[in-house]
C-alpha cells in the first residue's frame, strides 16, 4: 500500500505536534524541546545526549544565568552604595554580611544551574562512549578544559555502546 499526501501530511502534523519532550528529542531537538528535556531529566546521568541537545540546553542555561544576573546586579550596586555612603566606617562585619548576601543570592542560584548542565555533560560523554567521569579531565591544567571540549564537540557514536542506543543514528528512536 502507498501513502497518500493527506496520509504523509497528517503522520507529519502528528509528528510535529507532540508535546511529549521525549518523543520530539527522538527527532533533531529544537531549543526549546532540549530545554525542557535537560531540565526535566536534571539528575538524570543514565543515557545518551546528542550534541544539539547539550549545546542548546547550554545555551539556555546561560541565558537564563544572564538574566538573572542582570536582574541582581542592580540590586547588588544599590546594596554596596548604601554600604559606602552610609557615612560610617565600614566594619569587617558590614562586609561579610555584603559577602553572604552575595553568596546566598548571586552565587548559589547560579550554581544550582550548574546542576543540570553537569548530567547533560556526562550524557554527552556518554554518546561519545566515555564514561561521565572524564568530565574531571577538565581539571587538568591547561589541556583538560580543551579536550573535554574536544570530546563535547565530537559526533556521536553511530553504533550502540554500553549507555545504550545512539539518539542520532538508531532509526528505531
Amino acid at each position: 500500500q502507498s501513502l497518500q499526501a493527506k496520509d504523509v501530511l497528517s503522520i507529519n502534523e502528528s509528528q510535529a505536534t507532540t508535546t511529549n519532550p521525549e518523543e520530539t528529542m527522538k527527532r533533531e531537538p529544537s531549543f526549546w524541546t532540549a530545554t525542557k528535556y535537560g531540565f526535566k531529566h536534571w539528575k538524570d546521568a543514565k543515557g545518551r545526549a546528542r550534541r544539539s541537545e547539550f549545546w542548546y540546553f547550554t545555551l539556555a542555561i546561560y541565558i537564563i544565568a544572564l538574566i538573572f544576573g542582570s536582574a541582581m546586579m542592580p540590586i547588588c550596586w544599590a546594596k554596596m552604595n548604601a554600604l559606602l555612603t552610609s557615612g560610617s566606617t565600614i566594619t569587617m562585619n558590614d562586609s561579610i554580611d555584603f559577602m553572604k548576601w552575595m553568596l546566598l543570592y548571586i552565587f548559589l542560584p547560579m550554581l544550582i544551574l550548574e546542576i543540570p548542565l553537569l548530567f547533560a555533560m556526562i550524557r554527552r560523554l556518554h554518546d561519545i562512549g566515555k564514561s561521565g567521569w572524564n568530565f574531571f579531565c577538565g581539571l587538568i591544567p591547561f589541556i583538560g578544559p580543551i579536550l573535554v571540549f574536544i570530546w563535547l564537540v565530537t559526533d556521536s557514536d553511530p553504533k550502540e555502546n554500553r549507555y545504550g542506543p545512539s539518539p542520532k543514528y538508531d532509526p528505531n528512536l
